[in-house]
């Protein structure tokens, strides 16, 4: 049985501001991923993520990416979030708060 998660330090966050291709409306994406943790000691460790919107159009996401260590986590965490932020730039422009275009690693 695994051990509660207990999220402490954020390792990561970033904000961009993403713009609807279609509608034109504009909304506030912050991606968090926090510290990996032992969810099973020695056995399996996880790494919480979280996405939030200020619109509905952007799919919401708050969930654990699971490794077989604390490294792992974490790497599988920036590669569930690289592969998140592709998916969103189908439909969305992304720009960073300063207004510079953000493009998306492929």
């Amino acid at each position: 049985m695994s051990e509660k998660v207990q999220v402490s330090v954020v390792v990561a966050e970033r904000t961009l501001n993403a713009v609807h291709k279609d509608s034109g409306l504009a909304s506030v994406l912050t991606i968090t991923v926090w510290c990996p943790k032992w969810t099973v000691q020695e056995v399996e460790a996880s790494c919480l993520v979280e996405f939030k919107s200020s619109s509905s159009d952007i799919c919401a996401f708050s969930g654990q990416i699971f490794g077989i260590d604390p490294l792992d986590a974490l790497d599988n965490a920036i590669s569930y979030v690289e592969r998140s932020i592709s998916n969103i730039s189908s439909s969305f422009s992304l720009y960073w708060l300063d207004g510079e275009s953000f493009e998306p690693k492929r």
